[in-house]
This record gives structure tokens, sequence and C-alpha cells, in this order.
């Protein structure tokens, strides 16, 4: 093989991202998930909304479930609560259309904030619709460092979280590691089939996964970390799964 198709080929895998509207409907991905997965050699995509998602399982390698708006408490059965400002609802049965097809193929799917929470919803599992009014202790805007007083800058880390030994993100982090904070809901019931796998320092829980169907999904933004190695790994680990 020749240098340039030695180069080409680092190219070759490619992600599927989910992307945003704006309040204008204009179609949006931030510059932080393409810069990370091109940081690990991989193309960046962005979703289109009313295509076949099962078509776009078969020509993609992988899916980046990314952050965004709160999930319609309807998909999970949950009455709507004050807090809770939702993406349009043709972003959320578009997320969730693109995880079922992704699993349906057996294509790695790796999700970030928004993108852990609309996984355990299309797999069944419910909400906490507001951290700072769940109930449980915890400081207020505690996991939303931009919120904090005073706020914690992006590129820096807001808390500790704890890794189960075993698990994939223990691979990467080994026991204990500093991660980011950008969301007032979190995963509440598990849905079925995924393990999980971190908790943040207050007991929140953070990551999951489920290496059966190729599925793992953090609540912290590892793309605006990939300056520290370790956060990078993830997207590493989850290139390395698509090929």
């Amino acid at each position: 093989m020749n240098s340039r198709e030695s180069l080409l080929d680092e190219f070759m895998v490619k992600i599927l991202c989910t992307s945003r509207v704006t309040d204008n409907n204009r179609l949006y991905i931030l510059q932080s998930y393409i810069d990370a997965l091109k940081a690990v050699n991989a193309d960046a995509y962005i979703c289109s909304y009313g295509n076949d998602t099962d078509e776009a399982a078969s020509i993609f390698d992988g899916l980046l479930v990314t952050g965004g708006g709160d999930v319609n408490p309807d998909l999970y059965r949950a009455a709507r609560e004050p807090a809770t400002h939702t993406e349009p609802d043709f972003v959320d049965y578009t997320d969730i259309a693109l995880i079922k097809s992704f699993i349906k193929a057996n294509k790695p799917i790796f999700g970030i904030c928004r993108g852990i929470q609309i996984i355990n919803v299309a797999l069944g599992g419910t909400l906490i619709q507001d951290l700072n009014t769940c109930g449980k202790d915890i400081i207020e805007n505690y996991h939303y460092q931009s919120k904090q007083m005073p706020a914690v800058e992006t590129g820096r880390t807001a808390h500790n979280a704890m890794f189960a030994p075993g698990s994939l993100l223990y691979s990467i982090f080994g026991s204990q590691y500093p991660v980011n904070s950008y969301h007032h809901q979190a995963v509440d019931q598990v849905a079925d089939g995924l393990n999980v796998t971190c908790y943040s320092d207050d007991g929140i829980i953070e990551g999951f996964e489920d290496l059966a169907r190729n599925l793992f999904a953090v609540q912290w933004h590892p793309e605006r970390l990939i300056h520290d190695k370790k956060h990078l790994e993830l997207f590493r680990r989850f290139i390395n799964m698509c090929k």
C-alpha cells in the first residue's frame, strides 16, 4: 500500500452525528464534536431529519448521539416538570429511531450528555427531569458548571466520577477521575440490558455500557476535554469499535 492509500485508509471511519435545531430552524452540530472525531482520524457527518434510519445505519460505521436540550417526558410516561425545556419532537423521534436502527445493524453507538439520556429512554428507561428539584442531596447547579458560583469555565473539570472495575470506562480512567458537567437532567431508572459503570461523587449516574450491543454513553462532555488523553481515549475506543 502506498503512502496516499495509507493516509486515505486512516480516514475511512464515517461517524453519523445527531444534529440539533436552532429556534430559526437551522441545523447544527458543535465544532467540538467534529474536532474530537478528527483527532482520532474519523470523519463526522451531520444527521438530517426525515431520512430512512435503517439506511443510515447501513451506510455509516457508527453513531455519535450528541448533547442538546431535554428529552420529552411523554416518551417515558412522566408529567412535564417546570424546569423541562425540550427539543422539537422530531429531534427526539429521529434520535430514537437512529439508536434502534444502529443497534439492529450491530453498529457502535457512543452517547454524550443528552445522548446517554435519550439512549436510556429509547431502550425503556426514565430520567430525572431536574436535579435541583428532585429531592436528592445535591448542591444547586453542582452538575452544571457554567451555572455554578463562581462558574467553572469550559475546558476544565467540575467534579469527580467513580468507575466500576472491569468496565470499558474503568480501563480508561481507573477507579476515579475528574469530569466536566453541563446537565440538569440525568438517568433515573436504567433500561434493561444497560450496565451502569460510572457515578458522580454525589451518586448520579454518569455512564453506562452494553458492549454486547456495541454501546456506551457518558453524562459529561469529553469532546470539550480532548486536551486530556484519557478523555480523548473515549473517542479512540469508539472509533476502534467502528473499524
